[in-house]
């Protein structure tokens, strides 16, 4: 039996790197709020250790600003102690209402 080489977990331009299993951590910061939120994003950034910002279309000169954010997913490396590196995406759901005033997704 042949075996196929693994890519490498950190790789984004492997498609499999995207899929299947993966951790998943949300943090509700309340009403939207660019400044808290970008706060909360260098917090997040600076305390899982995440490396240089990137999109997955390749795109390397990312901004870690909460406008960079909400232009769509950041995306970096993550290391997991005892586990080893693998990509992290970070992504924000912005709260809106309905007629009735209720929420209708979480906040950021």
């Amino acid at each position: 039996m042949r075996w196929r080489s693994r890519p490498s977990p950190t790789d984004p331009t492997h498609d499999d790197n995207w899929h299947g299993s993966y951790y998943e951590l949300a943090i509700k910061l309340g009403p939207a709020n660019d400044s808290r939120l970008e706060a909360a994003l260098t917090a997040l950034w600076d305390g899982a250790r995440l490396g240089e910002p990137f999109r997955r279309d390749g795109s390397n000169d990312v901004a870690l600003t909460a406008p960079a954010l909400l232009g769509g997913h950041l995306n970096s490396v993550a290391n997991i102690p005892g586990l080893g590196s693998t990509l992290a995406s970070v992504i924000v759901v912005r709260e809106e209402f309905d007629e009735a005033g209720r929420a209708v997704l979480g906040s950021d």
